[in-house]
């Protein structure tokens, strides 16, 4: 199963809004733009491209490096490399070659970090005591001083299964920091069926040649992408960007941006706060990059990118963030839509007009295999209605069938939305809140019926915005802000637009539904 989940993750995952030229995403220009490179001449294309990386990979826009510079920052995601020119405001959008993914290979080796001239070592693994058996996760460090390695045991099998843990998965190092006087690391596993580890953040003192284990019990199921240190070694801030692993599930929601504040010199005692797409402005609900800059966290995540000023992060003023976003122009002939996945039969046909030339497109899916040929859903409005008769509503209670608080991630329901959430007056669903099901049929989303005989369902929204009209125990009635179009006739582009605000937020109404099924 681990090898499973390491194909999975090297494979990668794969509102309205006017479109953006590649030289200007700002309202503001000011007139020196002398220090800004010139963009290229058109925005990148979308293609869905099967035989080389998988189709999912057409909608990959987690970022996995973040590149300042002294007129620029730059955000580097699978294929695509977004640059913010300072001078300007203005962003401007490459396609690249391919970023290589990880080599797992590297499992177990040491990795090393030069300090003041000196090499430190180090690497995790796992203890086995039978080739059957994971007993334990241990940290080794080389130190300049000494060439024997010093061994911390990170967490055991029994411990891991408090956790949620059947088996102990591989360990991995996704960060190391070089704060004050001290090395950082922070360690997780994935996690499949039954196989992970614990999160945990291992921290050595330069001066007292002394390793601590940090391991905050609230993010102990989460995969750590990446960490960061702000404020002083007296009073600091570590910055954690979390997510979910699964079966078959390499990219899943959770805590989204985490911060954890410890209460003692050692670090080993703090409180947790989160910042996910339920609880704050941030734009994806999957963080996987990190960088700060003095008095501001830049966050990068699949569903676009995001500038906070960490002092006040829970003033939503404090946030300035773009959402990827991938438009298309209408076809002069008009473009016929479908209301679901597989529907047959075309329910209007969309025509361009002087205020109506371009759309937003959501997602791809296939709806037959052999030959490969799918559909685009995209933004639309009016909203079509679809009702669920014998699929509703459920508390989290009944769902687990015990008396569990839900995690902080989740929906106050469980209910065929439960991937979209809550904002300002709708129910949105992001670029990285579609998990992808890749041994179960694949995405899912709001279907009726059956699967067809490639297993694919009819879905009628997959990333639309939703209405929600009724919802009991047994029904789900919604409107879905979202169709279906023919892939070849539209010609998909990449661009990045300024996330929304709404000066207005209507309460989530699963709150009220939830009251009446308690």
């Amino acid at each position: 199963m681990r090898i499973l989940i390491a194909t999975l993750l090297s494979l990668g995952l794969i509102s309205g809004c006017n479109p953006v030229t590649n030289t200007n995403t700002s309202t503001e220009t000011p007139e020196t733009t002398v220090n800004c490179p010139l963009p290229p001449n058109d925005l990148p294309l979308i293609k869905i491209d099967s035989q080389e990386y998988g189709f999912y990979h057409a909608f990959d826009f987690q970022i996995q490096e973040i590149i300042p510079d002294t007129d620029t920052i730059s955000f580097k995601s699978f294929k695509h490399k977004f640059t913010l020119c300072h001078a300007n405001n203005n962003w401007i959008i490459e396609e690249i070659a391919k970023s290589d993914s990880k080599d797992n290979s590297e499992l177990g080796q040491y990795q090393s970090i030069e300090l003041e001239g000196k090499q430190y070592q180090y690497k995790v693994k796992l203890d086995r005591n039978s080739p059957r058996e994971a007993e334990q996760a241990i940290f080794e460090l080389i130190t300049p001083e000494s060439p024997q390695p010093q061994q911390q045991i990170l967490y055991n099998l029994e411990q891991a299964k408090q956790a949620g843990v059947i088996e102990l998965g591989d360990p991995e190092i996704s960060q190391v920091v070089v704060y004050g006087d001290r090395l950082f690391w922070s360690i997780f596993a994935y996690r499949g069926e039954g196989f992970g580890g614990i999160a945990t953040i291992v921290s050595y003192d330069l001066k007292t040649n002394n390793i601590t284990v940090i391991k905050p019990s609230e993010i102990a199921d989460q995969i750590i992408n990446d960490l960061v240190i702000t404020g002083t070694p007296d009073n600091p801030t570590f910055w954690i960007a979390t997510q979910l692993t699964g079966e078959g599930n390499p990219y899943i929601p959770s805590m989204g941006l985490v911060a954890y504040r410890p209460h003692n010199s050692d670090y080993t005692e703090g409180e947790i706060s989160s910042y996910g797409v339920r609880n704050s402005p941030i734009v994806g609900a999957i963080p996987t990059k990190l960088k700060a800059e003095e008095d501001s966290l830049w966050i990068g995540t699949g569903n676009g990118i995001c500038k906070v000023e960490w002092q006040t992060i829970d003033n939503n003023d404090s946030w300035h963030c773009w959402r990827f976003a991938v438009m298309a122009k209408l076809p002069s002939k008009g473009l016929p839509i479908y209301s679901s996945l597989l529907d047959n039969t075309a329910d209007a046909t969309i025509n361009p007009n002087d205020s109506n030339q371009n759309l937003e497109v959501l997602w791809w899916l296939p709806k037959q295999r052999e030959p490969l040929m799918g559909r685009y859903e995209i933004k639309y409005e009016p909203a079509m209605t679809v009702e669920l008769s014998g699929i509703g509503a459920t508390t989290w209670d009944e769902y687990y069938y015990d008396d569990r608080e839900p995690p902080v991630w989740e929906a106050p329901l469980f209910w065929a939305g439960s991937n979209w959430h809550w904002e300002n007056n709708k129910f949105v669903r992001g670029l990285d809140e579609v998990e992808l099901n890749l041994v179960g049929g694949g995405a899912i989303g709001i279907s009726s019926g059956r699967p067809n005989d490639d297993f694919i369902f009819d879905i009628k929204a997959l990333r639309g915005d939703l209405e929600l009209l009724e919802l009991t125990k047994n029904t789900t009635k919604v409107k879905y802000y979202s169709a279906w179009v023919e892939d070849s006739l539209l010609q998909p582009y990449l661009t990045i637009v300024p996330k929304s605000r709404s000066s207005q937020s209507q309460p989530n109404p699963l709150l009220e539904i939830k009251s009446t099924l308690d």
